[in-house]
């Protein structure tokens, strides 16, 4: 679980080996007083190679340091880029953090702990239901509780991000979880400005950033289109291009066949390419009530605006 599997996963990544972006994520989506004290120009990424001797390689992981106070701490991010929720995380995460706090110890001879924050962010369409609390997969018993281990993990669920909040914040992180949690559609609306978020805050990821987004989108780009996509050019008029094609074969495909079960895979499949609901009724004629139904046997929600 939590491996690096896809060209989209592997520039994700990329994104955070960025120091800007993981201060945006802290200060604009960890809600938690120390932040304010971290030292910034401090951060730098540890290697993580070693870190996991005897588990299995995480590609998924990234791994921090940074002044508190003049002192170093860690932040441990795990990017949790798949659909399905692990139950366990908290127990997983902890087996990791105690994995680095070992290496760390040994590295530097030292018999103290590094103190340590963990991060899972979170982009699945389900939400996510699994404790974020170790104590919380423990069974109900007389045990008192300072003898169950205590062990948190804070959780940035990028789908539950208000849309509001996601334009409002204005930096670049906020254009790819804006991105990454809106429709096609919504997308297209935003386009020029998420862009102009990118390039205004953080301009060396804008060419990685429009490879991401075409990966996607589903969009297809040939090499001679390489140098006007990395200048922002025509990457509107594309997307704007596979929205009007996507939405009139969606409508074909509905006229052709009334079925209500072929109805259905097709409302399933606007739901999973993250069309509201409005949209989506619009499209075919089906009841909000009956929408909202379907997203709901996938186990989905609809998107906070």
């Amino acid at each position: 679980m939590g491996g690096i599997h896809n060209q989209h996963d592997v520039l994700y990544r990329e994104f955070f080996s960025h120091p800007k972006l993981v201060e945006e994520l802290l200060r604009c989506f960890v809600d938690e007083e120390f932040v304010q004290d971290l030292d910034f120009s401090t951060l730098r990424t540890e290697d993580t190679q070693h870190v996991t001797a005897g588990l299995r390689k995480r590609a998924s992981d990234l791994i921090y340091e940074i002044s508190f106070r003049g002192k170093p701490m860690y932040i441990y991010l795990l990017l949790e880029l798949q659909s399905a929720v692990d139950r366990f995380m908290a127990d997983r995460l902890l087996e990791y953090v105690r994995a680095f706090s070992r290496i760390y110890c040994k590295t530097r001879k030292t018999n103290v702990f590094p103190p340590v924050f963990p991060v899972v962010l979170y982009n699945g369409d389900k939400s996510w239901t699994a404790p974020t609390q170790f104590s919380d997969l423990v069974a109900p018993s007389p045990i008192p509780s300072r003898y169950v281990p205590q062990f948190s993990y804070f959780l940035i669920e990028i789908n539950k991000i208000p849309k509001r909040k996601l334009l409002s914040v204005r930096n670049a992180l906020s254009a790819i979880f804006y991105v990454e949690s809106s429709s096609r559609e919504d997308i297209g609306k935003s386009l020029d400005t998420l862009i102009q978020f990118i390039r205004d805050d953080l301009p060396a990821v804008y060419p990685k950033f429009l490879t991401w987004f075409f990966d996607v989108q589903e969009l297809k780009v040939t090499p001679e289109m390489a140098e006007k996509l990395t200048n922002g050019l025509e990457v509107h008029e594309m997307l704007r291009t596979r929205v009007l094609a996507e939405r009139k074969a969606f409508l074909e495909e509905g006229r052709e066949i009334g079925r209500e079960e072929v109805q259905t895979h097709i409302i399933e499949r606007m739901i999973l390419n993250k069309m509201e609901t409005a949209d989506i009724r619009k499209n075919t004629g089906v009841s909000a009530h009956r929408i909202e139904g379907i997203r709901k046997g996938l186990g989905l929600v609809a998107k906070q605006v």
